[in-house]
C-alpha cells in the first residue's frame, strides 16, 4: 500500500465536489483522499473518493511512495 511522507495512506483535502455526509463528518468542501502512486498523466497524487478527481502530490509524497 503506497504512503506518503507521513506514512498516510489517506489524508483530508478540500475539493469542490458535493457529498452531504463527508461536508457532516469532514466539513464543508473537505473530502477524504486515497493516495494514488499513478494519478492525472501518471504522476502521484491524492484521488477524490467521492468525485475520483487527482491533487498533485508534493514532492515529499512522492519521494516516500518511491521507498515504499
Amino acid at each position: 500500500m503506497p504512503k506518503d511522507a507521513q506514512g498516510r495512506t489517506t489524508k483530508h483535502i478540500k475539493c469542490s465536489c458535493k457529498h452531504g455526509y463527508q461536508d457532516r463528518e469532514c466539513g464543508d468542501d473537505i473530502r477524504l483522499h486515497n493516495y494514488a502512486r499513478k494519478g492525472r498523466n501518471g504522476e502521484p497524487g491524492w484521488r477524490c473518493t467521492v468525485c475520483c478527481d487527482v491533487k498533485v502530490a508534493s514532492q515529499a509524497d512522492i519521494e516516500k511512495a518511491g521507498k515504499t
